[in-house]
């Protein structure tokens, strides 16, 4: 079987055997900002839309709620069965079983080459690397312009060769964006310096969910949305009600933070971030709805602590086994 044939029949990937190039990826999908597309990922948790679309193709819904359904549902659904159920997973799975694939763009990954000596004197181990030295340089193209190959000797001193090595990285041009071979399905909006209000409507949001008994001053408050509620007194650990005209500056901006997360949410249903544009066929919070949806969110954080946590340890286990400090 020939080497594209090869990478064909293994969805992409190489199988590595002994005098055969090692795995690597060939296709993949990439994402600048990745942390923009968790924020895409909560708001799209807390659609009314987008649950109701979930809802809709496990059969779920009732013949009441099929007939309030909004007139563009079809592009819900679309966007449903692309990005999937965003209930109860942790962003990374998400993002690397669905999302990756949608919100990205498909790219060819630079192929690396190992560091190790340039002869070996075991007959085997050197024929092994000569070969794949011959690889790497007949997939130069798939390296781009972000490779680069040192040689230098170890009989040099470990500074002397430090010193070599930063000399050489000041001369390269580093986090080249891949060369593009195909656009996101769901392209994202540019955000420009909305970034910081993105983030103060979706935890404005997130409040308005854990506390739904409290006035609206009082969740802009939590939220710190307005520079005033940055300096908000707090009686044991709730905000204290200050004057009407206080009151009600904050209600209006909370107000208008929690229009903007909605119209935020029901466009990310549609497939479209970050866009906060009033539109009529945006549906309304369902408060108990709402606080489960923010709840999923915040034990899907909690699960990625957790995870990452472990992995820190058994990464330093390993740098004990192998003697690495």
């Amino acid at each position: 079987m020939s080497n594209d044939s090869n990478l064909l029949a293994n969805g992409g990937k190489e199988t590595a055997h002994y005098g055969e190039r090692r795995e690597f990826a060939w296709y993949k999908y990439w994402a600048a900002d990745v942390p923009l597309y968790r924020m895409w990922f909560e708001f799209l948790a807390c659609s009314p839309t987008y649950e109701l679309a979930r809802r809709d193709l496990a059969k779920e819904l009732s013949e009441e709620e099929r007939s309030n359904l909004p007139d563009d549902f079809d592009k819900v659904i679309g966007c449903c069965e692309d990005l999937g159920d965003v209930r109860n997973v942790t962003f990374w799975s998400w993002w690397s079983k669905k999302a990756e694939k949608y919100l990205g763009i498909g790219y060819a990954w630079p192929y690396v080459a190992h560091l190790g000596l340039a002869y070996d004197y075991n007959k085997e181990r050197g024929e092994k690397r000569s070969d794949e030295d011959s690889h790497f340089y007949a997939e130069a193209d798939l390296a781009r312009k972000t490779s680069q190959i040192l040689v230098f000797s170890t009989a040099l001193k470990r500074k002397d060769v430090l010193q070599r090595i930063k000399k050489e990285l000041n001369k390269l041009e580093f986090d080249q964006t891949p060369s593009e071979v195909s656009k996101p399905a769901y392209p994202m909006i540019k955000i420009g310096k909305r970034r910081s209000a993105l983030q103060k409507y979706l935890l404005t949001l997130k409040f308005r969910a854990r506390y739904p008994g409290e006035e609206l001053w009082s969740i802009g408050v939590r939220a710190s949305l307005t520079a005033a509620a940055k300096t908000w007194p707090f009686d044991n650990g709730t905000p204290r009600k200050l004057g009407d005209k206080d009151c009600i500056a904050m209600s209006i901006a909370t107000s208008r933070a929690l229009l903007r997360a909605r119209m935020i949410s029901e466009h990310a249903a549609r497939g479209v971030f970050p866009t906060h544009a009033q539109f009529d066929e945006a549906k309304k919070y369902v408060p108990d709805d709402l606080s489960r949806r923010v709840q999923e969110i915040d034990d899907m954080f909690a699960n990625e602590v957790v995870r990452d946590e472990v992995a820190d340890q058994n990464l330093q286990k390993l740098f004990v086994e192998y003697g690495i400090v």
